[in-house]
């Protein structure tokens, strides 16, 4: 059986998915990989925060809305085909990249 983890991770490697440089960045934030994209600033990929009123920071950088991130994010993963069991684990893997402030 394959692991969800590794394949997902393998569907968004840059030699398998075009994206461009500032969605590359902020993928390999979300998942902890250094692709070799850097942010606006030449920072490397970077745990994110999301704000108590739902944007998205990088550091000291202000990235966007949180639900505008997600969607594209959504996208990229309907772009690989990511399979049910790989969306699960692309989740847990971005729990853990998200400083998620927001009050549910």
């Amino acid at each position: 059986l394959s692991d969800p983890k590794a394949t997902v991770l393998e569907k968004l490697h840059p030699s398998n998915i075009r994206l461009s440089p500032k969605m590359r960045w902020l993928m390999d934030s979300l998942t902890g990989q250094d692709n070799g994209a850097r942010g606006p600033r030449g920072e490397a990929p970077m745990v994110l925060q999301i704000t108590s009123d739902g944007f998205v920071q990088a550091g000291s950088m202000f990235i966007g809305n949180a639900r505008e991130l997600m969607d594209n994010v959504e996208g990229v993963l309907d772009t690989v085909n990511a399979t049910a069991d790989e969306r699960i684990a692309f989740a847990a893997i971005i729990r853990r990249r998200i400083q998620d402030w927001r009050s549910y």
